[in-house]
């Protein structure tokens, strides 16, 4: 796996779809801003999306099969969420999770506001 050898808090710059969705929670307004109520159904969804073109010549899933996923997935760090949560990218790691669950995927991690966290981490 990609970030077994990182030392005591550092954060991976890549990992795989499984990693993502094993490590990271999904919030709880993800969830909620798109009717469902568990985060199996949440990735079932974005799955589906991933698959339509609305209006475009390819899907989101053609290309990231056929170019790899370029924008990394957004972890997000909140008093709420101090572990992390997927901020953006579910589209990528739905897709890619059944792509190819071994590829790995750019992450960035975002904390909000610079006090919030001092000392924590």
């Amino acid at each position: 796996m990609s970030a077994q050898n990182l030392s005591y808090e550092q954060l991976a710059m890549y990992m795989t779809a499984p990693e993502i969705k094993q490590k990271y929670a999904v919030h709880v307004d993800e969830m909620e801003d798109h009717g469902v109520s568990s985060e199996p159904a949440l990735w079932t969804k974005k799955l589906k999306e991933s698959r339509q073109r609305f209006g475009n010549p390819k899907s989101r899933y053609e290309t990231f099969k056929k170019e790899g996923v370029q924008d990394p997935v957004e972890i997000g760090y909140s008093h709420n969420y101090p572990e992390g949560y997927i901020g953006e990218g579910h589209h990528r790691i739905a897709a890619m999770e059944k792509i190819d669950p071994k590829r790995l995927l750019p992450v960035t991690h975002d904390y909000e506001g610079p006090d919030k966290f001092r000392g924590t981490f």
